[in-house]
Formats: structure tokens, C-alpha cells, sequence
């Protein structure tokens, strides 16, 4: 991997100045991709399950991200602002040969319409006073299709809410009685402690919690608080709560911790904090530390070979990489990352440009996220955050891996197979797969019961009818045990795989992974980091999968250290010890010792280094 030679990898981030020239890079290429009387862009010949044509609209809409706020702080690109009239004029009118379609149940389209909300209220002197009439009336029957069309009951519901914000700011008519129909359904969502689920009680917490839920929250908030203040207050309150608990998902060189899908838009992943800035909510950490997450986290992304040569984002995570992408991933999708820079709409005098940059507060090295059941670990040493996972309990289309592992990280990823007719081809990292005659292995797809407390989580599953599964995870840093109760029908082959080490890093610097024997288990260590594994009851074998290449979310190629068994028909118990992290930690040493576990006929008992006797009943 080796990043192209672009003006934005030598862009230093530090002031508003470099974000706004941020922008204009991002931006500059796609400008002679305007195409159909400029009503979409096209950025690529792969497909979503939307039409292209439909894919076009969304480049041209997702632009707005950044756009809008870029115009609101004082930047200006006239060129592009002009193609974006021209766009509209054409688009929205249902007589011209470019018009973007009427939208049905579910549609694409109306994902869209929420970008073109935000914009007619962030800068309407571009986005909607230039308009003719007739195109003014286009635009507003073309948008108001959203509030008579039924939307996912999801976080989908607050594309309706975006555009009605814009009707009510511009003093057009809006449909009061489906606003409040939508946000009457989006409270459904809330949990409590600032969580909310992304749609119904079993639905997924993941990244559309901060960059949707409390994205959108936090700006109708600040946009019609004079209509809904009770309202209002209330998704500021949730916001500032919830980001002491989102601030854990950050390193502290400005990754994010890789899980969930959408993890192509990327940088997005920034957007809540940039959101609960520009609207002046009460911050509960100083407004340095904000900022020093919100450059950080944009720097750490420009460091990473996310551009093609013509510096156009491509799919991917930190690399470009089709193998991870969802069903309605166009080559259009990935700017949905300029959400991040809400954060150019303020004024140059605002305290946020001249507050000096700092670090993360003191964070508690072991986390529990009670709400959505997850365990979140740092080390003091180390930039890496372990996030240990409970699983979720509804199937998903999105693929199952994005959910069920047992531990993502920010420095080793998670891995997507690319088939799964051999441990090569799956990629198994963080969790246990499992084969009947060594063909067709499968891991976790749905968790049937999760349980977490302050020293482990407890999930049960089923990969086939007659076989079930109790798992514990015994978390730590940089370590943690596992231990799987199986009770199964049928004979099968069982692999737990470890962190997945990269055997490339980008700008081609050379990695030699090194192959370590260690008693009871295999180690792989290179000149930056190690990943090991060791057997504690249970397996007969140790080896190293050398995955296929672009089945893991950051690096290309990797390595992943597992374990192999027989199981037999009836109960099987099988514990390993897993650990990986930066060569620069120093504690490689240290993690080659697993802790003492005794294994009794009812529990097991784990004696950690740092803490008191852990007792699992099993």
C-alpha cells in the first residue's frame, strides 16, 4: 500500500484555514464529474442496489456535507456552486430528461433529501435564493415527496425531519403532523444514558448512534427549539451524556475503533463531535479536548491510502478494499464522510479556531458499556483500544462480522471473508469458527443471549440447530481469555483465531512477520506490533492462517495466530488466551504470561495479575 501523491496528505490540520483547504481538495477532484445536465456525479462503474442513476444523485447530494458548512463559515467556490444550481434546476424538474425520479417506500432518494435539507438552512444564499421560482417550486414538491412516502423505521426518520427543519427555516410550508410522527418514532429508539438503538428493541447500537441519531438530534435542536424546546433540550442533554461514554471509542492517535457497517464513510466517524460544537450545546469536556479529537481524528484518515490516484475517496476502510462493502455502497457512498465538517460553519471568532489543541482526558483503562452490553479497554502505553463485543441479536444483511466478533480493535481491525471454504478464505480473527470435515466454516451470525459485568461477557449462540454454544470473554489489556462451553450433535473442527497482524503498512514499509513457538501456543511478531495466542484447555494444535489478501479493514494482507480442536459429539470445553498490541506498549514481554486458570467441574476460576479471583460458572 502507498498513499498517491496528493496536495491533502501534506495538509498539516491544525487550523480552520487547513480544514477549509481540506475541503477544497476533497472537492477539486469530482468537479469534471458533474454529469447529466449536473445532476449527479460519476465517480466509478461499481453498483449498489439502487440505480447508477440514483447513485449519481447521491455524489451530488453528499457533496452538500461539506458545502453547506464550508459557505456558512465564509468559504465560497463559486465554480462548483454553479454546477450545484444548474444540478438543481435540472434535477428537480420533472419535465427535464435528468430529473432524479420520484421516490417510493424506502428509497434511496430519500436518504439524500436529508443532505439538501441541511444545506437550505445552513446556506441558503447559495443553495436556495439563486433558484428561479419555478425552480423553487420544483425543489420543494421534489423534497416534499419525503413526508408522503413510508421510511425504514430507523435513523431514516430523521431525513424527514432534516427537510421539514429546512420548509420551516425558509418559511415554506411543512408537514408538522409527519415531523412529529417521525420524532414521536425516533424517541421509541432511546434507551436511556444517552443510547439509542437504531430502530426497534433489538436493533443494532452501532455508528449511526453518534453520526445519526445525535447528528440530527443535536441540529433540530439548535434549528427549532422555538417550535419543540422541550424537545430541543432533551437531544442536547442526551448528546452531552452520550459523549462521555463516546469518547472511549477514541485512541488517542485519532482512530476510532473499527466495527459495525458503514465503515466506509470513514472520517464520519468524527461528525458528533463536530455537530456538538457548531451547536453550542453545554460540552462536558473542555472544548481543547474536543477539538484535539476532532484533528487528530481527520489526520489519523489522511495519513491512510483512502484516495485513488486522482484523489477521489474510494470503498473501503483504510485502504480501498470492495470486499467490505454493504449492498448500497455506490462509488459515491464514501462522502458521506464530510458530515466531519460541520465544524467549518463557524465563525472565524469562535473560541473553537484559537483554543489550543489537548490531549484525552484520564480515561478509565477498563470501561463497561452496560446499555449495549460492551467492554471498552486501553493501555497506558499504547495508542490501541480493544473494544469487547457482545454480539447483536438480530441477523443483519450488513454481514455478520461487522457485529459478531468477540474484540475489535483500532490497531488490528476485523476481517471480512472473502468465502468460507478455508480458514484463508475466511479470515477468522476474534472469534471461533467452526467446520464439519474441515469444508465450509461458519462463526457466530446471531446472539441469542448476551450478559456483561465488570470482569467479563457472556453470550450464547447457535451456528446449527443441535449445537450450542455458551462463550465467555475474560477481558484485559492487552489480553483476555475465552472460554467456550459446546455442546453439539455432531462432530466438527473447531478454530479460534487471534488479532490479524498486518503484513503490510502503508507507503510499502516492509514487514517481516516472525513465526514465534511458544509453549502452548504460536506467536507472530513484527518490527511494529505482535499478536499471540496460547491453548489452555481443549486444543490440540497451534498454527498461523495466512489470510487472503483485503480481508481485513485496515491492513491488506495479514497474518492470524489459531488454535485448532476436534470436537466430539456431546460437551466440549475449550479456553485459550489471546493477546496483541504495539511493539512500542513494551509489554510483549509481560503479555507472554497468560494468567493462572483452574478449571473445576462447575466453574472456572481465573486469577488475573492486576485484579482479584474471577469465578465463571460454567
Amino acid at each position: 500500500m502507498r498513499n498517491f501523491k496528493l496536495q491533502i496528505y501534506e495538509n498539516k490540520l491544525e487550523d480552520k484555514k487547513d480544514l477549509q483547504d481540506m475541503l477544497i481538495q476533497l472537492l477539486k477532484p469530482l468537479k469534471d464529474s458533474f454529469c447529466m445536465g449536473n445532476t449527479r456525479l460519476h465517480l466509478g462503474n461499481t453498483s449498489a442496489h439502487y440505480t447508477d442513476s440514483v447513485a449519481g444523485l447521491e455524489g451530488f447530494s453528499r457533496l452538500l456535507w461539506g458545502l453547506a458548512p464550508f459557505q456558512a463559515g465564509g468559504g465560497d467556490d463559486d465554480e462548483i456552486w454553479s454546477k450545484m444550481i444548474k444540478g438543481i434546476e435540472n434535477g428537480s424538474d420533472p419535465e427535464s430528461e435528468y430529473y432524479w425520479g420520484n421516490a417510493f417506500k424506502f428509497d434511496q432518494r430519500l436518504v439524500e433529501m436529508a443532505a439538501f435539507g441541511y444545506a437550505m438552512v445552513l446556506a441558503p444564499e447559495k443553495f436556495w435564493d439563486p433558484l428561479s421560482k419555478e425552480a423553487k417550486d420544483n425543489l420543494y414538491q421534489w423534497l416534499d415527496q419525503v413526508n408522503h412516502v413510508e421510511l425504514i423505521p430507523c435513523n431514516w426518520q430523521f431525513f424527514r425531519v432534516l427537510v421539514n427543519i429546512a420548509f420551516k427555516h425558509l418559511g415554506l410550508t411543512y408537514n408538522q403532523e409527519k415531523l412529529e410522527e417521525s420524532l414521536d418514532m425516533l424517541d421509541s429508539y432511546y434507551v436511556e444514558e444517552g443510547w439509542y438503538r437504531d430502530g426497534g428493541d433489538d436493533a443494532n447500537i452501532d455508528y449511526y448512534l453518534p453520526f445519526a441519531m445525535h447528528y440530527y438530534g443535536l441540529f433540530f435542536a439548535k434549528y427549532m427549539s422555538d417550535v419543540y424546546p422541550k424537545r430541543s433540550k432533551r437531544y442536547n442533554q442526551r448528546a452531552a451524556t452520550f459523549a462521555k461514554e463516546y469518547i472511549y471509542w477514541s485512541s488517542k492517535n485519532g482512530a476510532s475503533i473499527p466495527f459495525g457497517r458503514s465503515q466506509t464513510y470513514r472520517f464520519a466517524q468524527g461528525s458528533f463531535w463536530s455537530m456538538l460544537v457548531y451547536t453550542d450545546v453545554e460540552l462536558p469536556f473542555e472544548l481543547g479536548v474536543i477539538k484535539g479529537i476532532i484533528l487528530r481524528h481527520l489526520r489519523w484518515w489522511m495519513k491512510q491510502p483512502i484516495f485513488n490516484e486522482n484523489g477521489i475517496l474510494t470503498i473501503g476502510y483504510a485502504y480501498p478494499n470492495l470486499n467490505m462493502a454493504e449492498l448500497y455502497n455506490s462509488p459515491t457512498s464514501p462522502y458521506w464522510a464530510l458530515k466531519t465538517l460541520t465544524i467549518l460553519a463557524l465563525e472565524d471568532e469562535h473560541p473553537f479556531w484559537s483554543v489550543a489543541e489537548k490531549e484525552l482526558p484520564k480515561l478509565e483503562e477498563k470501561h463497561i458499556q452496560y446499555i449495549p452490553k460492551r467492554a471498552i479497554c486501553r493501555g497506558e502505553n499504547s495508542d490501541q483500544v480493544l473494544k469487547y463485543n457482545s454480539g447483536a441479536k438480530t441477523p443483519t444483511i450488513f454481514i455478520y462480522e461487522k457485529y459478531q466478533k468477540l474484540v475489535y480493535s483500532t490497531l488490528f481491525g476485523f476481517s471480512i471473508p472473502r468465502a468460507n471454504s478455508s480458514l484463508e478464505q475466511g479470515a477468522y480473527d476474534n472469534c471461533l469458527a467452526l467446520s464439519e470435515e474441515g469444508h465450509y466454516w461458519r462463526s457466530k451470525r446471531v446472539t441469542l443471549s448476551q450478559e456483561i459485568n465488570e470482569d467479563f461477557l457472556k453470550t450464547v449462540w447457535k451456528p446449527w440447530n443441535d449445537v450450542e454454544i455458551e462463550s465467555w470473554v475474560v477481558f484485559g489489556y492487552p489480553w483476555h481469555l475465552r472460554i467456550h462451553k459446546i455442546n453439539t450433535k455432531r462432530k466438527l473442527q473447531a478454530a479460534e483465531g487471534g488479532f490479524a497482524i498486518a503484513r503490510e503498512k502503508p507507503n510499502c514499509k516492509v514487514v517481516e512477520a516472525q513465526e514465534i513457538e511458544l509453549d502452548n501456543g504460536i506467536a507472530i511478531k513484527t518490527d511494529y506490533d505482535y499478536s499471540l495466542i496460547k491453548r489452555i484447555s481443549g486444543f490440540e494444535e497451534s498454527r498461523v492462517i495466512y489470510a487472503e489478501p483485503n480481508t481485513n479493514l485496515i491492513a491488506s494482507r495479514t497474518a492470524i495466530p489459531t488454535l485448532m480442536s476436534e470436537l466430539e459429539i456431546g460437551e466440549n470445553l475449550l479456553v485459550s488466551y489471546i493477546a496483541g498490541d504495539e511493539l512500542k506498549a513494551e509489554n510483549y514481554e509481560e503479555a507472554l504470561v497468560a494468567p493462572k486458570v483452574e478449571i473445576l467441574d462447575d466453574k472456572i476460576l481465573v486469577y488475573p495479575k492486576d485484579s482479584t479471583e474471577i469465578v465463571i460458572n460454567i
